[in-house]
């Protein structure tokens, strides 16, 4: 009998402790990024090609009080290191909030760590979203020559602060603030990182010539007074409700469904390269210019739909659609003249698990995204 009792107390802490680990909230490193094509981590000199490249830090989250910066790329935690087989959401799942550890990083051209500890979603707090105070450049997407093999080749916006340090149409944009440019997402990480007044210095290509320039940047509303004065100002939901939205694919874009489910979206950029091999395989017709800047996309799971969000700061006719991996097309949206927050339900669950195919066109510009669902 005191063998058994003994046996039953520790089967009974046994238990404990594995619901104190079960019901422990995971731990939230805090930062929006995307896993990026294989050609542009080589062009940017990363060894490691399956890292996430940082594009937003949370606030008051574990990535900002590290110093985690937009345009970090991290490929490890202590020893692990990002592979085909382990992405950086799934090294995150091995600590829980309050654990410290040691993030490896590749920042402007040089390796670094930084030290961490990592902390509960529900410490980190929402900002608020006013579009019309937030930093505008001024730049619109111009089409591209050939033989222009990096850069951002952009149309110039009047009273925008592209306009006033000097910028002219056809100006193909290969730097700011001392990062590369090399599509139009890594123009839109630069512009969000900053706040309205801050001094901004963009180095550039003129008919074969680099030139630098600077200044302090305008707000939307200071670019676009006419349109300031019928647009709707959009605050952000409170903390809860916003993270419910926005965070529950934590980092590189990936979504977790239900236990019950046991199935994770993934969300990746698709290369020209890559999306030439599926319009030959498939039998589809994929734009992937990739020089749309898209914010905030997220596709997440609720009940038997999946919920499309993102928004477009542009303005101009507006075309969606999603493939399957047979080639069929399963949703359109033609949204006409279209700019803001977009937000639909696509039953993508009747199609299984594997791999879609999301296309936003607006005007000439466009970005492809491949959405891969699989087994948790």
């Amino acid at each position: 009998m005191k063998y058994f009792a003994i046996l039953m107390a520790c089967l009974l802490w046994a238990n404990h402790l594995s619901a104190q680990y079960t019901n422990r909230e995971p731990a939230f490193l805090g930062i929006y990024s995307e896993q990026l094509p294989k050609e542009k981590a080589r062009k940017l000199g990363f060894d490691n090609l399956y890292g996430s490249y940082v594009s937003r830090v949370v606030e008051n989250s574990a990535a900002e009080r590290a110093r985690v910066q937009p345009f970090d790329y991290i490929y490890g935690i202590d020893e692990y290191r990002t592979g085909k087989e382990q992405s950086l959401t799934q090294i995150i799942r091995k600590y829980h909030p309050n654990q410290n550890a040691t993030l490896h990083l590749y920042r402007k051209g040089g390796n670094r760590t930084l030290n961490v500890t990592f902390s509960a979603r529900s410490d980190s707090k929402a900002k608020a979203r006013d579009k019309c105070n937030d930093p505008f450049f001024g730049i619109s997407a111009a089409e591209m020559n050939e033989e222009e093999m990096e850069g951002v080749t952009v149309n110039i916006i009047d009273n925008s602060t592209a306009k006033a340090i000097g910028m002219e149409n056809g100006d193909r944009i290969i730097a700011i603030n001392g990062y590369r440019m090399l599509d139009w997402q890594d123009i839109s990480t630069a512009i969000n990182t900053m706040e309205v007044g801050n001094k901004i210095t963009v180095e550039f290509v003129r008919n074969g010539q680099k030139l630098k320039k600077n200044g302090p940047i305008k707000s939307y509303c200071e670019t676009k007074p006419e349109e300031a004065m019928h647009m709707e100002i959009k605050v952000a939901p409170q903390p809860g409700e916003w993270f419910d939205r926005y965070f529950k694919k934590g980092e590189e874009q990936t979504i977790i469904f239900s236990a019950a489910d046991e199935v994770q979206a993934n969300v990746q950029s698709l290369s020209s390269d890559e999306a030439a091999r599926v319009n030959r395989e498939k039998g589809i017709s994929l734009k992937a210019a990739n020089n749309l800047a898209v914010e905030g996309l997220s596709v997440e799971q609720n009940k038997d739909l999946f919920e499309l969000e993102f928004t477009l700061a542009g303005s101009g006719d507006t075309n969606i659609r999603i493939f399957n991996d047979a080639g069929r097309m399963i949703y359109q949206y033609d949204l006409g003249n279209f700019s803001g927050d977009f937000t639909d339900e696509v039953n993508l669950s009747q199609n299984g698990k594997g791999n879609f195919f999301l296309e936003i066109q607006q005007g000439n510009r466009s970005v492809t995204k491949k959405i891969t669902l699989s087994s948790k």
